[in-house]
Parts: structure tokens; sequence; C-alpha cells
């Protein structure tokens, strides 16, 4: 999984949340680990036929994978 950080994160607490997200291979892996990690789904938004991005809240983040 490759991150990106658009936002106004420092480096320390975007390799922190780096090292925090499991390699998940499937939306139901990330749902389990945000289970674990009393998180959520929130939304799954449509991009395309075979694309989707999921938003997830995590501490006082949003995270937004893209999944497939």
């Amino acid at each position: 999984m490759k991150f990106i950080n658009k936002t106004s994160l420092s480096e320390t607490d975007f390799l922190y949340l780096i090292s925090t997200i499991p390699k998940t291979t499937s939306l139901m892996d990330l749902m389990v680990w945000g289970k674990r990690k009393n998180s959520q789904v929130l939304d799954v938004v449509k991009l395309d036929e075979y694309t989707f991005d999921v938003i997830m809240p995590l501490e006082k983040l949003f995270l937004v994978p893209d999944v497939t």
C-alpha cells in the first residue's frame, strides 16, 4: 500500500500512522482491522466499476484508502 501525506501532519505523526495501518489485501481485511481499532467504515464511494474509496475514522483523522 502506498501512503501519501496530503495533510499538514508532521513527519513523525505521518510515520506513526503508516506503522499503524496494516498491509491489507481486501476490504474485509480493512474492516476486521478497523473493528480492532474501534473504527468502522463510514461510507464507501464508488469511483468506477472496480474502484471504491472507503472512508474510516482513525483517532482524529479520516483514512480514505482506495479498494479494488
